[in-house]
C-alpha cells in the first residue's frame, strides 16, 4: 500500500480536529464517503483503528492520537514554510554583481543604482568597469550577473536589449580653431586623435561613423578610459570622440568645445545584457525592472 499523502492526512487531521465526518466533508467541500474511504485507506496503512466510533460520537484511539500529533507538527512546518518562502519573495536580498563598459558604467550606473538601492537596500552590489568585450566574455563566464554596454551584442548566448540612446560628440580644446565654425569631415583627416583602447564600444562606433564619411581618423594616443581622454584633449594634444554623456560636465565647464561637423549623426544606444541560459535571481531580475522603468 501506498504511503499516505498529504490530502489524505489533510482529511484525517480535519476529522480529528472536528471529531465529525460530516463536518469534515462540509469545510473540505467533499463528501462525506470520500472523507469516510481517505481515513479507512489510512487505518489500513497503519493497521489499527484511528478512530473509537460511538454512533455520531467519535475520538481518536491511542494510534491516532499519535498519528494526530505529528500531522500537526507537519502542518505547522508547512506554515511556516509558507511564511518564510512568502518573506523571501517579498524582500530581494543577496548579491548582484554587475559589469559595464565606461561610458553606461561611469555616467548612468550611478543613477541606476541609486534607485536600485533605494528600494532594495538589502542588496549587496558589486560593479566592474571594462570594455564591451570584456564585460561579454565575463557575462559568457559566469563572472557577472548583469552587464551594460555601447553596442549591440549579437551572440546566442547572450540576451541584449536596448535600454537607452546615446550621441558621440567630436570635441577639442576651447582654444582650438575648429571650434568656431561648421567644418567638413575632411578636415578631421589631418587631425590627430586621442582614442579609447581597442574593444571600447565608443572607439568602434566612432570609426564606424568617421568611414562612413570618408574620415580615417589619426590615432596620436590611446587611454582606458573617458576621463584620460578628456583630459588629454582639454591639455591640447588632439581631438576626441566621445558620449555626449561623458562630455556634459566637461562642456559646462568650458574644458573642452564640441565641434560642429556637416553631416555627422553619431547617433548610439546602450545595451543591457544577461546569460540567456541561466536563471534570473530575484536580484538580478528586480535590476533588469528598475532599468526598464528608468526614465534618466
Amino acid at each position: 500500500m501506498s504511503i499516505p499523502n498529504f490530502h489524505q492526512l489533510e482529511i484525517f487531521h480535519t476529522v480529528a480536529r472536528l471529531q465529525s465526518f460530516s463536518n469534515a466533508s462540509k469545510e473540505l467541500l467533499i463528501s462525506q464517503p470520500s472523507v469516510s474511504l481517505q481515513v479507512k485507506n489510512l487505518e489500513l496503512y497503519y493497521g489499527a483503528p484511528l478512530f473509537h466510533r460511538n454512533g455520531k460520537t467519535i475520538n481518536l484511539t491511542d494510534i491516532g492520537d499519535i498519528v494526530f500529533q505529528y500531522v500537526e507538527q507537519v502542518f505547522q512546518q508547512t506554515q511556516e514554510m509558507h511564511r518564510s518562502v512568502d518573506s523571501l519573495l517579498s524582500t530581494v536580498s543577496g548579491g548582484l554583481i554587475l559589469g559595464s563598459s565606461s561610458t553606461p558604467g561611469e555616467y548612468l550606473a550611478p543613477r541606476i543604482l541609486r534607485t536600485y538601492q533605494s528600494v532594495h537596500p538589502k542588496v549587496d552590489v558589486t560593479l566592474h568597469i571594462g570594455n564591451s568585450s570584456t564585460v561579454c566574455a565575463q557575462i559568457l563566464a559566469g563572472e557577472i550577473d548583469i552587464g551594460l554596454v555601447g553596442e549591440e551584442i549579437s551572440i546566442p548566448s547572450i540576451t541584449c536589449m536596448e535600454f537607452f540612446n546615446d550621441e558621440l560628440l567630436v570635441f577639442a580644446s576651447p582654444n582650438h580653431p575648429f571650434t568656431e565654425h561648421i567644418i567638413t569631415p575632411t578636415l578631421l583627416s589631418s587631425e590627430r586623435f586621442i582614442m579609447r583602447e581597442e574593444g571600447s564600444a565608443t572607439r568602434k562606433i566612432a570609426e564606424s561613423h568617421m568611414k562612413d564619411l570618408g574620415v580615417s581618423l589619426q590615432t596620436a594616443m590611446v587611454l582606458g578610459s573617458n576621463e584620460a581622454v578628456k583630459r588629454a584633449v582639454a591639455a591640447g594634444s588632439g581631438l576626441g570622440i566621445l558620449s555626449k554623456l561623458a562630455l556634459k560636465v566637461d562642456i559646462e565647464a568650458k574644458a573642452v568645445k564640441t565641434l560642429q561637423v556637416s553631416g555627422l549623426n553619431c547617433q548610439r544606444k546602450f545595451y543591457i545584457l544577461h546569460h540567456a541560459n541561466r536563471y534570473l535571481n530575484r536580484p538580478q531580475q528586480a535590476f533588469l525592472d528598475i532599468v526598464a522603468k528608468s526614465t534618466f
